[in-house]
C-alpha cells in the first residue's frame, strides 16, 4: 500500500518497483487488483486509483 501511495504522488521509483513486483508475482497481482477494487467501492466518486 505504501508503494501505491508513493506512486500515485509521482514517485517514479515506487512505480517501477510496483511494476516489477506485479510482473513477476501472480499472487501479488491478484491481491493488488483486489485492493484496487476495494478502494473503488469505498470511494466510487474519488479520483481514479493508480494502476500499473
Amino acid at each position: 500500500m505504501d508503494l501505491q501511495v508513493l506512486a500515485a504522488h509521482g514517485d517514479t521509483a515506487a512505480s517501477s518497483q510496483i511494476d516489477e513486483w506485479l510482473a513477476h508475482d501472480p499472487e501479488a497481482r491478484r491481491l493488488w487488483n483486489t485492493m484496487v477494487q476495494t478502494c473503488q467501492q469505498v470511494r466510487p466518486d474519488g479520483p481514479d486509483a493508480w494502476s500499473p
